[in-house]
């Protein structure tokens, strides 16, 4: 019974404890710099969103640029500040104050949770031992509730920062409210503290795996050492811990990343809803009486278009989007049931996206996991972010007043975006560009290329030829690539090739062209059986087929050592760097069975100043430029090493 009593949540009550030095609704004056009041408490005056919302940008893809851009390089150990966008919408760049330093203490009222963080911070040690460096850089820009796009190659792990970051927003939202109540009567027009739905912090993980770790780390922040008061533990730790996960055979000679990766509880499809009351952390809460959401955006949109209604007409192409994600059941997501506790029983007039209307902070851990799954997933719930509700479920009257602006458009100006990966990617890019468009602006974080690059630690014979072909428009690259490939490339392919292509679409594209001209060939992208995968390699290996198509994805989720693989082709650059050197070695295998010593391994690359990004990360920064600035020719750039 008396544990019960510690459990029920008085709706008077702040959320942390009379342990902690702060008084129930964090003012400015609690903390030395507050930017929570400045984003969120100051309204934007509407003509100016007005405005900001129609300028197009000149990065090609429409977005508004701020009218005021600073750009600064900020070196901080192994990684580095490549752009900073700030704007001036309602003189911001005084209020952010970029020049000063601040850190979590200056910002966060909340002692406990960040007692919690440092001392988390104190017991992790890493391989490059500047964990706190990087901290304090990234908070410069999480802190100020600017959008982050943060590309990091290294095993730092930012979930503690942004747990920190997203546990901090709540607390004060909901400790805001709970304050205005007393004063709502006095002064209703100063109590617009909320907006068209609960939820205020959605994370999107690639994984079970990650999502446990995630509420692990909120659970530290919140109780330390203390015994922790969590609703549905042992439910959530029997469905996203790791007791029946995937696990890679230790004789198996793959990457350590890739063991990393692939070990654990691996299933894509998961959904759930976190509520934060005094003293206790409830999982499996309705997504409507939540205020954080923890979800892939496979399981968010399957939830999606379950409760969406649904026409004759679009039925189909619901099937195919389901479709496009069934290669990975064989990866750990055969059971797939909804286990997230949110029935939506009584929201039968409302709209299936209504919980997403007033998303205010956006986590996105581990992009360069969620860019091998199904990217359109990722693309489609950001669109949906921020978007007017079928139904209003809290007081109208305390509703701020930019969230009913414009139609309600106008919140997106307000939402804080944090991206992490460990792949440096121009997908990433269009993301902010489409769909995020923060008023504070946005700061890109990209760790250095490495020094010296991959591809300088091949040791074997080989024979690269780099061939550059030209394109207007990303549109238009797709087009112009394969023309290329089949002047110029495919008739240089040899017998035992391997034909690389990143992306299905291109694959099916080069493999329908393959059958017309009647080549002998086998196929492996992630839709193929396994026992189809066994021939294809098997045939390969014994030189019954002349080439092999393999796309990045098969690679990403299997790893399977290919044999017979006497020349490689690119038709593009890949996403994950390492992936050209693991190819490559591949080749050196059978080329060590070779009779001649003086054999080398022919490799095609082609490419477009489009795959800048991807250049970079196989070749380094200046190694790129030199092949960006050549010209489309008959006579591609060669590099021999013996």
């Amino acid at each position: 019974m008396e544990k019960r009593r510690k459990l029920t949540q008085n709706p008077t009550e702040p959320i942390e404890g009379p342990s902690d030095a702060v008084a129930a609704a964090p003012s400015s004056s609690s903390v030395k710099f507050d930017f929570f009041n400045a984003h969120f408490c100051v309204g934007i005056p509407e003509h100016e969103l007005q405005q900001f919302s129609t300028e197009k940008g000149n990065d090609g893809h429409g977005r508004p640029r701020p009218p005021a851009t600073a750009v600064e390089r900020v070196e901080f150990e192994d990684a580095e500040l490549s752009k900073l966008y700030t704007c001036s919408l309602s003189n911001i760049l005084p209020r952010l104050d970029l020049d000063h330093q601040i850190s979590p203490d200056d910002c966060i009222p909340f002692k406990r949770i960040l007692h919690h963080f440092h001392r988390l911070r104190a017991g992790q040690t890493l391989s490059n031992g500047v964990v706190g460096s990087i901290d304090q850089a990234l908070y410069q820009y999480i802190g100020r509730y600017m959008d982050l796009c943060c590309a990091s190659t290294g095993d730092t792990d930012f979930k503690p920062l942004f747990c920190l970051h997203a546990l901090s927003h709540v607390m004060r939202t909901r400790n805001l409210v709970i304050s205005n109540k007393q004063r709502l009567e006095k002064a209703r027009e100063q109590c617009r503290d909320q907006g068209l739905a609960r939820p205020k912090v959605l994370i999107l993980a690639p994984m079970r795996k990650f999502a446990h770790a995630i509420v692990k780390t909120m659970v530290a922040l919140m109780f330390g050492e203390d015994r922790p008061f969590v609703q549905r533990l042992a439910r959530f730790e029997s469905e996203f811990g790791d007791t029946e996960g995937n696990q890679i055979h230790e004789k198996r000679a793959v990457a350590q990343d890739y063991r990393e990766l692939m070990n654990g509880n691996v299933d894509d499809c998961f959904r759930l809803g976190i509520g934060l009351a005094k003293k206790c952390l409830k999982l499996y809460t309705p997504f409507n009486e939540s205020d954080f959401i923890l979800c892939s955006p496979l399981g968010l949109k399957m939830l999606l278009d379950e409760t969406a209604p649904e026409s004759d007409e679009t039925a189909p192409k619901k099937q195919k989007r389901q479709k496009a994600s069934a290669p990975f059941l064989r990866l750990g997501t055969e059971k797939r049931r909804k286990t997230d506790g949110t029935t939506n029983d009584d929201d039968d007039d409302g709209g299936p996206n209504d919980f997403l209307a007033s998303i205010e902070l956006l986590i996105v851990e581990r992009a360069d996991i969620l860019l091998m799954q199904n990217w359109e997933h990722v693309q489609s719930v950001f669109a949906l972010l921020n978007s007017v509700p079928c139904r209003v479920r809290t007081d109208i009257t305390r509703v701020r007043r930019w969230a009913l602006s414009g139609d309600g458009t106008h919140a997106r100006h307000y939402r804080q975006t944090l991206l992490f990966t460990r792949t440096h990617a121009v997908e990433m890019h269009a993301l902010f560009a489409q769909h995020c468009a923060n008023f504070a602006g946005l700061a890109t974080v990209v760790q250095k290329p490495m020094d010296p690059p991959l591809v300088t630690q091949l040791s074997m014979p080989y024979v690269q030829e780099f061939h550059r072909f030209d394109a207007a428009s990303p549109a238009e690259q797709a087009e112009q690539r394969f023309q290329y490939f089949v002047r110029q490339i495919f008739p240089k392919c040899q017998s035992g090739t391997l034909l690389f292509v990143p992306s299905y679409f291109d694959f099916v594209r080069v493999r329908n062209w393959l059958k017309r001209q009647c080549e002998h060939f086998v196929q492996l992208h992630e839709y193929a059986q396994t026992g189809k995968v066994a021939k294809a390699r098997n045939l390969f290996a014994r030189g019954e087929r002349r080439m092999m198509l393999m796309t990045e994805r098969f690679h990403y989720y299997f790893r399977y050592p290919i044999k017979g693989v006497n020349a490689i082709m690119f038709y593009q650059a890949p996403q994950n760097a390492h992936f050209y050197n693991e190819l490559m070695q591949m080749g050196a295998r059978n080329l060590e069975k070779s009779a001649s010593d003086h054999h080398r391994l022919p490799c095609w690359l082609l490419f477009s100043k489009f795959d800048c990004l991807r250049l970079e990360n196989i070749f380094g920064t200046e190694a790129t430029q030199i092949l960006l600035d050549q010209k489309q020719s008959e006579n591609p750039e060669i590099l021999e090493a013996n």
